[in-house]
């Protein structure tokens, strides 16, 4: 449930994806606390404690995915920048290096999922 959530911070482009990821995952795991604590069982105290149980569990996998993300972004910078200081490279090739940085990011996100 959560991990689902992680991945839609991708469409985000207003901040770095694995920022609106952590939010994502915080707005989540507060949800689903609430749900916990105000849900049909939420009389029996042991089947909340057995729901927030699994909202951390689900939470900790969200945050593992975003961490993921951000040592894609972080990997991405070194590479970016590498294309943009190579003053010999005609623009096109340039823009060529900064895709192909962006697909090794991105090929880097899709494994964050796995």
């Amino acid at each position: 449930m959560l991990v689902a959530f992680a991945f839609n911070a991708i469409e985000s482009n207003a901040t770095s994806e694995s920022v609106q990821c952590n939010r994502e995952c915080t707005a989540e795991k507060l949800e689903c606390s609430d749900e916990c604590r105000m849900g049909e069982d939420a009389i029996d105290r042991s089947e909340v404690i057995q729901c927030l149980r699994e909202c951390r569990i689900e939470s900790e996998d969200c945050e593992e995915s975003c961490n993921c993300m951000s040592k894609c972004e972080k990997k991405s910078q070194p590479c970016e920048q590498k294309c943009k200081s190579n003053t010999q490279q005609d623009p096109e090739a340039s823009e060529d290096c900064i895709e192909m940085c962006a697909e090794e990011v991105e090929q880097c996100m899709d494994l964050c999922g796995e």
